[in-house]
């Protein structure tokens, strides 16, 4: 139907408009720099006049088709009328009531057709979150509750990797790394150095519990990772990006992310451990402080240390750090590798980079 389909011209305009701007809030820096914001908003601009026109177009097409509605409403109730009096003899204050009846039942008929064209517009969004539901659902991991009978993983001796390797794509013919074998030693720190695009973040998934391996498998004290564990294994492991994820909010919120019952004396041990307790304790509302969206309040070896110092909430078995200091200066890189080498001992540690600037205490 004409609704149906505006629906579905209407949800492509919106995914059009989110789209741009959303990435135009993700590089503005980018952007302003180049003096390139205008044709962000040149792109945004052609999207919502095709949205105005789809609109306009839309509503003209549906006034048709209520006045049409209304005229044949009308010409219906003229023709009721006639063939009233002429046929059935009706009386006149037997017609007044079919009129008034009618009077009261024509309104709903309207809204109903209001309503339906309502839905017949938003069913295509609709169609399409139940589409992405569906493939949620399909692809969703097993819980907990699941596999309850299932044993705890513990980390005491060692991780190891065998003959691992792991391809994406419909026939999984995009092989991204193959036939990987080697070993975390538990308590060492174990440094994975290779250059970009060598498949060392893929290798941090697995590990991560994130992807499952094409082939091989992952042992835990010799326990394989599989279906069964796999979140259990990720209640054991801590993970630190290149690029640090932190919410609108206090660094308080932002550190309990990893550890929701945790005391702020908790906080402020993690903060000292990761060397980031200095700087916070600087700060005028301490854990307090709003770090901004995306933590921008913050300087980069700050947000570093933040993160750092959540993953350490979590008392992990395995710490892995994924390109964790490349994007910092020396003396924040000398602070992260100093908490590190503190951590040495007591828990599992790799770290992953592409250049070997980050092994001196592996």
């Amino acid at each position: 139907t004409r609704a149906t389909a505006f629906g579905r011209v209407l949800t492509a305009n919106r995914q059009d408009q989110y789209r741009t701007v959303s990435e135009f809030l993700g590089g503005i820096k980018v952007a302003k720099s180049l003096n390139v914001e205008d044709s962000y908003f040149a792109q945004l601009r052609s999207t919502l006049e095709k949205m105005k026109a789809d609109n306009i177009d839309y509503v003209r097409n549906s006034t048709i088709g209520t006045a049409v509605f209304q005229v044949a409403s009308v010409v219906g109730l003229s023709l009721f009328i006639y063939v009233a009096l002429v046929r059935f003899n009706l009386s006149l204050a037997e017609i007044v009531v079919l009129l008034l009846v009618f009077m009261r039942i024509a309104p709903r008929f309207m809204d109903m057709q209001t309503q339906a064209q309502q839905v017949l517009i938003n069913l295509p969004a609709f169609t399409a979150m139940r589409s992405l539901q569906a493939r949620f659902d399909a692809e969703r991991e097993p819980g907990h509750t699941e596999f309850a009978d299932a044993g705890t993983l513990s980390l005491n001796t060692g991780l190891n990797i065998r003959g691992v390797s792991f391809a994406y794509g419909d026939a999984g013919d995009k092989v991204v790394v193959s036939g990987i074998t080697f070993g975390l030693p538990a308590g060492k720190v174990t440094a994975l150095i290779g250059p970009s695009g060598s498949g060392k973040s893929t290798i941090a998934d697995m590990l991560l519990g994130l992807l499952e391996p094409t082939t091989g498998m992952m042992l835990v004290d010799g326990v394989e990772i599989d279906a069964s564990n796999r979140r259990r294994w990720r209640d054991q492991v801590a993970y630190v990006p290149q690029d640090v994820f932190l919410l609108h909010d206090t660094i308080a919120v932002n550190l309990r992310l990893a550890a929701p019952r945790a005391s702020d004396g908790d906080l402020w041990a993690a903060l000292h451990q990761a060397h980031a307790g200095e700087f916070v304790e600087r700060l005028d509302l301490r854990l307090e402080t709003v770090v901004g969206d995306r933590g921008v309040r913050l300087s980069g070896g700050e947000r570093q240390r933040i993160a750092l110092a959540r993953a350490l909430l979590r008392k992990p078995s395995l710490l892995i750090l994924d390109e964790a200091t490349s994007a910092l200066d020396w003396q924040n890189q000398s602070l992260i590798a100093r908490s590190i080498d503190g951590l040495r001992g007591t828990m599992t540690i790799l770290t992953i980079a592409h250049r070997p600037s980050m092994i001196a205490f592996a």
